[in-house]
């Protein structure tokens, strides 16, 4: 019957878990995969499985495999070989193989796990999704985007940009994207939904308070959604309708006006 001895090694040169026969230098059964030797966290050399310390080091050795993976595991950064396999993908980046190990050293030292994470899946949606032909251009975004945006934040994001694209807001994709990630990170469902209703109050296709300055509109109905729920909101747009209409004021300081007379509220 095969057995390991006192020290680890294999009698009978034979595995221990199939019977296939060994050479003494090997590490791994080929037949069946059983592991005969492990490398040691410590210095990398190879160890036996029995062993609980490393003779080349002195360091443990013993339960390597579990102290690989719980390294891995709580490591605040990507391992550099997902990040190399990510971007040599040809279905993915595809970056050029001379210059993929100095980018992928670069994106393992910035981005955390859930960053890396995060980033593959915007590469995904930018080129599947928003149409993004550049893949060098569409990885530059995914990783900015990344950086900036929490993963429960990405699908939030996805809805404000498909609301500055679809109704034509911003016709550019860059300055939609730029948009979208400010707004994604300002605001949160409720705040956007009360910021749409600002939006087209002072937008109102180029007849609003804010004529036809799309930035503008956005930037002014993200201030009034920070700052105003809808009841106050709506009191705001009664008291500019009233100072434009009776005091017969210009837009801006119809604006002045109504925001004197309306507190903010929440």
């Amino acid at each position: 019957m095969t057995s390991l001895n006192k020290y680890g090694d294999i009698d009978g040169n034979s595995c221990p878990e199939c019977g296939s026969a060994l050479k003494p230098d090997w590490v791994a059964c080929p037949e069946c995969g059983h592991l005969l030797a492990k490398k040691c966290p410590h210095c990398g050399k190879p160890t036996k499985p029995t062993w609980k310390t490393c003779p080349y080091c002195g360091k443990g050795a013993a339960d390597t495999t579990q102290s690989v993976s719980r390294q891995q595991q709580f490591s605040p950064h990507p391992p550099l070989e997902d990040v190399l396999a990510f971007l040599r993908d040809e279905s993915g980046p595809d970056v050029d193989p001379d210059g993929a190990l100095d980018r992928a050293e670069r994106m393992t030292d910035a981005l955390s796990i859930e960053q890396f994470e995060l980033l593959k899946t915007v590469f995904e949606w930018l080129t599947d999704d928003a149409d993004f032909s550049d893949k060098e251009e569409a990885l530059e975004k995914a990783t900015e985007l990344a950086a900036n945006l929490k993963k429960n934040q990405f699908d939030f994001f996805k809805e404000v940009y498909e609301w500055l694209t679809d109704n034509d807001h911003l016709s550019d994709q860059e300055e939609a994207l730029a948009k979208a990630n400010v707004l994604a990170t300002a605001l949160d469902k409720t705040h956007f939904s009360e910021m749409q209703e600002a939006f087209d109050w002072l937008y109102d296709g180029g007849d609003g308070p804010k004529g036809g300055d799309v930035e503008e509109a956005l930037d002014a109905a993200t201030d009034f959604a920070r700052s105003y729920n809808a009841n106050a909101l709506q009191k705001l747009k009664e008291a500019y309708e009233w100072a434009h209409d009776e005091m017969e004021l210009d837009e801006d300081e119809s604006l002045k006006y109504a925001k004197k007379k309306v507190k903010p509220g929440r």
